[in-house]
């Protein structure tokens, strides 16, 4: 389950607990692979911030997750296989 608040991103899955600064957050690209993360959904999307955190998740609606984070951070790269899913281009 992940929360998006005015600075912060976190992330609860199980026993793990992960805290990202949206501020810092640099890139949000589609991923499918089953080994980076314990999301539940194989169809998730990884959030990288600052050269070591990369985060996996699987929000119910990628494209509103996105764009909330987006309007946060204005300067996060955005994947853009990840709009045109949600689009259905």
């Amino acid at each position: 389950m992940a929360k998006i608040t005015e600075n912060y991103l976190t992330e609860y899955s199980y026993y793990i607990y992960a805290t990202l600064v949206i501020e810092n957050m640099e890139l949000i690209l589609q991923s499918k692979m089953p080994l980076i993360a314990p999301a539940l959904s194989l169809d998730r999307i990884q959030i990288r911030s600052g050269k070591y955190d990369l985060i996996a998740i699987s929000p119910k609606d990628k494209l509103a997750f996105v764009e909330e984070l987006a309007k946060l951070n204005p300067n996060i790269s955005v994947d853009k296989r990840l709009l045109k899913d949600e689009e259905g281009e």
